[in-house]
């Protein structure tokens, strides 16, 4: 009994190789595998970019608040401090970022190929004239196709990898993009924050300065003269003016670029990023006038 076990489980053996059925059924084994991974690492990518795409315009409309928090409330205050000492004015708008991303900036993976496209012959499911032609061809046509379905499956097998590397690359630049924006709008505010404290005490100064015109002269000046300030008033003011240059910088950049036939990915710019060099530039090409 053990010996006709061996002898059926061999000949089954040779069978397989000469029809192409062990191949076959490696093909069929591979495809499963390639949709039960497929399927898996598209829902947490799903879900991962969902996630981030939400977080990422949140700050946005946080950084397009600080705008408009700039130009509605940060720049009337100093002017109207300012004005006390010289005519200033600041002239422009904000320029708001888009907080919709666009579907078309986020890599959208290709699916599995269906089945059919892949596995050109199935074993379990041979109809009678593929079953009479293998006979006929001593398993020349059925091997052929056994050969065929296992290289389309490694094909296709391929061609996720790339997919995945094309994912993976798009949640490590939104992550990214994710954590450069949340530093701009915590930079942002820290600016807007002292702006205000420093506008406060540059406005005490100068009230200061009134009130002791006042008791020397008996007279109430409406614009104080700048000679006249303190030093650490001086400093406040000419702070204010490089913020009030930065500021406005800053409420006319678009963080986010937009997408491109050459650059359709989400990108953050990176020349919007250096923030750190733009209170040298010249006072004139932003518009203000002292």
């Amino acid at each position: 009994m053990g010996l006709w076990s061996s002898f059926k489980k061999g000949v089954k053996s040779v069978c397989g190789t000469i029809t192409g059925k062990k191949k076959a059924e490696q093909a069929k084994e591979k495809f499963a595998e390639l949709e039960r991974e497929f399927k898996k690492r598209n829902k947490a990518y799903s879900e991962f970019v969902e996630f981030k795409t939400s977080e990422i315009a949140k700050q946005v409309q946080v950084i397009n608040e600080l705008k408009m928090q700039t130009f509605s409330g940060a720049f009337p205050e100093f002017l109207n401090v300012a004005n006390r000492l010289h005519n200033v004015s600041i002239r422009g708008k904000p320029i708001l970022d888009a907080v919709a991303i666009p579907e078309k900036m986020i890599h959208t993976p290709e699916a599995v190929r269906s089945k059919q496209d892949i596995l050109t012959i199935d074993f379990d499911d041979l109809s009678t004239k593929q079953k009479v032609v293998g006979v006929l061809t001593f398993g020349i046509s059925t091997r052929k196709a056994a050969k065929e379905s296992l290289k389309r499956a490694e094909d296709e097998e391929q061609r996720l990898k790339e997919e995945y590397a094309k994912m993976d690359a798009t949640q490590v630049k939104l992550k990214h993009t994710l954590t450069a924006l949340k530093e701009i709008a915590h930079y942002y505010r820290s600016i807007i924050e002292l702006y205000g404290k420093t506008v406060k005490r540059l406005s005490h100064g100068i009230a200061a300065q009134q009130v002791s015109h006042i008791a020397f002269s008996g007279q109430f000046v409406g614009k104080v003269d700048f000679r006249t300030l303190p030093t650490r008033q001086l400093e406040d003011f000419m702070a204010l003016y490089n913020m009030t240059i930065l500021l406005k910088e800053m409420a006319s950049r678009q963080y986010l670029s937009m997408p491109t036939e050459s650059r359709p990915e989400l990108e953050l710019d990176k020349k919007d990023m250096d923030l750190t060099e733009l209170a040298k530039a010249n006072p004139q090409q932003f518009g203000m006038a002292a």
